[in-house]
């Protein structure tokens, strides 16, 4: 009985898996409209999905803390916070092309983000000097690779609002002609607010890109992540997750 007793004490002083509890990872977004962010209570949404799915393919290494911030406040913590990892976002939208600031993974996921106009004045981009005079309308503090340096120089007005639903309100209204929304994004929208009809898309999108993993502060769970990239690549699951909100 003793023998058992002092097996147990040294098998919870050495750290067996179950006496080891996952480490806490700040998962933070600044995407926080459907389908990545549809209920932050019930914790419904694409984020959360892969936040769980990246927990449970750790193995009880890693539990990725969902936390939804305007892309502002992810700015001022990607300053002070010494490590966090930030879903879905490309290094050109970070000022890091050359992967040399932050820890990155593989792209995981093909995306778009989309120049969305009225029906009823139809705007189609050949690139960004074919905005020149016209007024866009995006969420605060996000950046449009090409375009920023024309809003600075005033050859373009930007309008900026609080979410994606209010800059598309805001060209339906007519107070812009156009925004640059993620195309999902668009998509979910037209569909759950029903405005299917009111919008144009161009032919032509803003950018075309893939969604990375931006890491600060810990290779170890860079290289756990890029470990997965294949998996949201090729997963039937995850496949059928995404399908489940549009995409």
């Amino acid at each position: 009985m003793k023998r058992l007793l002092l097996l147990a004490s040294l098998m919870l002083s050495t750290g067996s898996p179950t006496a080891i509890s996952a480490e806490n990872i700040p998962f933070i977004t600044y995407h926080n409209a459907p389908p990545f962010i549809v209920d932050n209570d019930a914790r419904i949404g694409l984020t959360y999905d892969l936040a769980d799915m990246l927990s449970e393919q750790s193995e009880g290494r890693f539990n990725f803390v969902v936390d939804a911030l305007p892309r502002m406040r992810l700015n001022s913590m990607l300053e002070r916070s010494p490590s966090l990892v930030v879903p879905w976002v490309n290094p050109r939208w970070f000022k890091d092309a050359k992967m040399e600031r932050y820890l990155w993974t593989s792209g995981y996921m093909p995306d778009s983000n989309a120049i969305i106009s009225s029906a009823i004045r139809p705007i189609e981009y050949t690139g960004p000097l074919s905005l020149i005079g016209k007024s866009l309308s995006g969420v605060l503090g996000g950046r449009w690779v090409g375009i920023d340096a024309l809003v600075k120089d005033g050859q373009i007005k930007r309008i900026n609002t609080s979410s994606y639903l209010s800059a598309m309100r805001m060209v339906l209204l007519g107070r812009t002609e156009a925004t640059i929304i993620p195309s999902p994004v668009a998509k979910y929208l037209i569909s759950h607010e029903n405005l299917s009809g009111y919008f144009h898309f161009s032919a032509r999108p803003h950018s075309n890109y893939f969604r990375h993993f931006l890491v600060k502060g810990r290779p170890d769970i860079q290289r756990f992540l890029e470990t997965q990239v294949a998996i949201l690549r090729e997963d039937p699951r995850w496949k059928a997750t995404m399908a489940s909100y549009g995409m």
